[in-house]
């Protein structure tokens, strides 16, 4: 076994070179370490390396590229092999390649203790590739592994029982799994959706059994136009206790106003969605599904959707709540995964790791979902946050930048241990108030609020609108009205590439006339200008989120202030 040292070079170990770990590489190259990512698959690209046939992005081209790094032709929704070529045209335009060894599987990592007082610990990381063991020392590590790591299944009465085919999401590869067949499909999310409308059209008869709800259903396209082009600061910077009046409107429009018949059933479900009372914010409250395919499922193929399952067996017997039982050839289920830290082996004596790694099993113990306080920059975890609404890279992107920021400034551009731990309580109550009702998706987190907080720590937040409005009106317009894409975060500030951010963010704006949902431009702009003006009468919590510069990082006292304050009036926003 052969071991590299890092004695003239900085090291960074990378687990993972999905887009979260390839953003990382990427963004600690540019902050002077050399990082090396390992990755057990032959290829590059996570899910979108071995994700099925058919599999197409729910997030528009400009929505899913890296902040400094544009996508090439016109706007679109890209298939699983265009993501990927983009993903490896991102490794050659910032040299990464050097840096990352595929058909390597890290086998364990490990904290050494400090050399001498005053040191940091180092890293040991044991992995397997092509040419046998080796080992590496390395001053941090970054976790990049992704949620979609060890598939979860729901335990049921009877399952031993069952004689029908069973399988998972990460288990699908095409439609012809399911010719002529009669399937249960178990669980929603953008995936068991898409899923769906695949198995249906080849099925015999289709069942799609949901325990909750799919969220907040949206399509993919408008006119054939990528539906979130309006997934801009203005929809997304209305107060989040405006949540109610926008929904119903959008909710309105679809289920009374649309022509098409599944975007009509989509405004039914939604509308659903709303009474059921849980969700106090409408679609602030609660996770997209950024897809229409189950309801095309039940509207165009006959697909049934059922409550949840109670029991299986004996035989292909599947029983239901509502009393119905079925038969079923194929169970599939779109139960998500759980997140897999067991290569991380600390020490005897390493307290402070071993409580990272628990704490880590739900992110909202993290600092921004990156850092844990006992440990600090040395382990860092990128790509565990999910937006609500939005798109997925571009959150590890940013995250991997503040993971770069913090190892950079060697820590000393983060705050103390006592105020990260404040901060993540005031984080987990507004996630808690804002997505009560979904607190079983662990990493779900609101787009634009995420994104401005964590830029305004690194100091790439684009500033106060106003300002950008007097020094250039058509570059504040893109901001505001155009899609709230990464760009806008290389404008200033570390890393920045104004020119680049500027041109990117023109091309992506659309005109207003060209606007797929024209009435929900014209409701949310009314909104957010109205709530500016009773925010200036009813206070704070009124007023449009994310176009004022954030104020930067708050006392000890003024963030328990805050907390106490929140608990106090029961307040739901932020």
């Amino acid at each position: 076994m052969t071991s590299v040292s890092h004695s003239t070079k900085k090291f960074v170990a990378v687990v993972g070179c999905g887009p979260a770990g390839l953003a990382a590489v990427k963004e600690l190259k540019q902050a002077g370490f050399y990082p090396v990512a390992f990755d057990k698959h032959a290829r590059i690209g996570g899910v979108w390396a071995w994700g099925w046939d058919s599999l197409v992005m729910t997030s528009s081209s400009v929505h899913t590229a890296f902040s400094d790094f544009p996508p090439e032709g016109n706007l679109r929704m890209w298939t699983r092999d265009e993501y990927w070529h983009y993903l490896e045209k991102y490794c050659t335009a910032f040299d990464l390649w050097e840096h990352i060894h595929t058909n390597t599987k890290v086998l364990k990592a490990w904290r050494e203790p400090p050399i001498c007082e005053g040191t940091s610990n180092l890293w040991q990381v044991v992995v397997e590739g092509p040419l046998g063991k080796t080992t590496w020392g390395c001053c941090a590590l970054v976790i990049a592994t992704g949620v979609n790591q060890v598939p979860t299944y729901p335990v049921y009465p009877g399952f031993e029982t069952f004689t029908g085919k069973v399988l998972h999401t990460r288990d699908y590869r095409s439609d012809m799994d399911f010719t002529g067949k009669r399937a249960v499909l178990v669980g929603m999310g953008e995936s068991g959706s898409d899923i769906s409308y695949d198995a249906a059209r080849q099925c015999a008869e289709t069942f799609i059994s949901i325990r909750k709800t799919a969220g907040w259903v949206v399509p993919r396209l408008r006119n054939s136009t990528p539906a979130d082009i309006v997934t801009n600061r203005i929809l997304w910077g209305l107060p989040r206790r405006a949540g109610p009046w926008l929904s119903r409107a959008m909710a309105t429009g679809d289920s009374v106003l649309d022509r098409d018949e599944v975007i009509k059933e989509m405004g039914k479900y939604n509308f659903a969605v709303l009474e059921k009372g849980s969700n106090r914010l409408g679609v602030y409250g609660t996770f997209g599904t950024k897809n229409t395919s189950f309801l095309k499922a039940m509207v165009k193929c006959g697909a049934k959707l059922k409550p949840e399952i109670i029991r299986l067996g004996p035989g292909k017997s599947v029983h239901f709540a509502d009393s119905t039982v079925t038969e079923a050839d194929v169970l599939l289920f779109n139960t998500g995964f759980r997140y897999d830290f067991s290569f991380i082996q600390p020490s005897a004596d390493d307290v402070e790791l071993k409580q990272a790694l628990e704490d880590a099993k739900d992110v909202r113990n993290l600092w921004k979902k990156v850092l844990h306080p006992a440990v600090g920059a040395s382990l860092c975890f990128v790509g565990f946050a999910r937006p609500a609404f939005g798109s997925q890279p571009p959150m590890a992107e940013m995250q991997a930048r503040l993971c770069a920021f913090a190892l950079g400034s060697n820590g000393a551009g983060l705050p103390p241990r006592d105020v990260m731990e404040l901060q993540i309580e005031l984080d987990r109550d507004r996630i808690q108030r804002q997505f009560g009702a979904e607190q079983r998706v662990r990493s779900l987190d609101d787009y634009v609020l995420y994104l401005n907080d964590v830029a305004s720590i690194i100091g790439c937040h684009p500033g106060s609108i106003w300002w950008l409005a007097l020094s250039s009106p058509r570059l504040a317009w893109n901001v505001m009205a155009g899609p709230h894409i990464v760009a806008q975060f290389r404008l200033r500030g570390p890393g920045c590439k104004p020119a680049l951010a500027a041109e990117t963010l023109q091309r992506s704006t659309l005109p207003i006339a060209r606007l797929c949902r024209i009435r929900l431009f014209v409701i949310s702009a009314a909104l957010w200008l109205l709530c500016a003006l009773l925010s200036t009468v009813l206070g704070a919590s009124w007023r449009p989120v994310g176009f004022e510069a954030p104020t930067g990082q708050l006392s000890v006292k003024k963030l328990r202030e805050e907390l106490e304050r929140r608990r106090r009036r029961n307040l739901i926003l932020p």
